[in-house]
C-alpha cells in the first residue's frame, strides 16, 4: 500500500499547480518551512492590505486539502519597519523586555485572554510563545486555544499561529515544537 503522502502529491499538483507539499521557501526573503513528517505545507496568499509578506499553511498529511480551514498552523513573515535598522542582538534583547512583552500581551488582550507565556529561541533569535483563549467563545470555540510563537529579525516578524483544542493542549505542544524548529528565519 503506498504512503498516504504520495496519495497527497498527485492531488495537490491537480488542485494547485506545482507546489511541493512538504517545503516552502520564499524565494524572496529565504523564509522557509520545512515541516516534519506527517504534516505537508501549503502557501496562502496574504490578505489585501496585509504587511505579510510570506505566509504559508501547515496541514496534517491526511488533511482535505480541498478545504483547508483552518489549518493546523499557519506561519508567516511579517515586514516591521522598526526591525529594519536594528541588530538581531538588540531585537532579542527587545523581546526578552518585559515591558515589551506586557505590551505584546495588552495587545493580544483585545480579542484573547492570555493564559500562558513563555521564552523561546528558535537558533540564536529570541523569541516568545503566548497560549490564549478567545474572548468570549461560545460552543465549539469554548474549548479552543491559540498558540502563537512570535520571533523578530531584522527581516521582519515570523510569527507561526497553531490552533488546539484545551484537551489536547499538552500533546499538540509537542508538535507546535516540532514545527516551529523546522522554520528557516530569513
Amino acid at each position: 500500500m503506498p504512503s498516504p503522502k504520495l496519495l497527497i502529491l498527485p492531488l495537490s499538483l491537480l488542485l494547485f499547480g506545482f507546489v511541493d507539499p512538504y517545503h516552502f521557501k520564499d524565494a524572496e526573503t529565504g523564509f522557509a518551512v520545512d515541516p516534519p513528517n506527517n504534516y505537508i505545507v501549503m502557501p496562502l496568499p496574504p490578505k489585501e492590505g496585509s504587511v505579510a509578506k510570506a505566509l504559508v499553511a501547515i496541514l496534517r498529511y491526511d488533511a482535505d486539502v480541498r478545504s483547508p480551514t483552518p489549518p493546523f498552523c499557519v506561519a508567516g513573515l511579517y515586514a516591521r519597519e522598526d526591525n529594519v535598522e536594528r541588530t538581531q542582538t538588540e531585537l532579542n534583547a527587545r523581546m526578552r523586555d518585559t515591558g515589551r512583552v506586557t505590551n505584546m500581551i495588552a495587545t493580544f488582550n483585545g480579542a484573547y485572554t492570555v493564559i500562558a507565556d513563555e521564552p523561546i529561541e528558535l537558533g540564536e533569535v529570541a523569541g516568545h510563545q503566548f497560549i490564549m483563549e478567545e474572548r468570549g467563545a461560545a460552543g465549539a470555540y469554548e474549548d479552543l486555544l491559540q498558540v502563537n510563537s512570535s520571533f523578530d529579525t531584522p527581516d521582519g516578524r515570523i510569527v507561526l499561529n497553531c490552533a488546539t483544542e484545551r484537551t489536547n493542549l499538552t500533546a499538540n505542544l509537542v508538535s507546535f515544537g516540532l514545527i516551529r524548529e523546522s522554520i528557516t528565519l530569513p
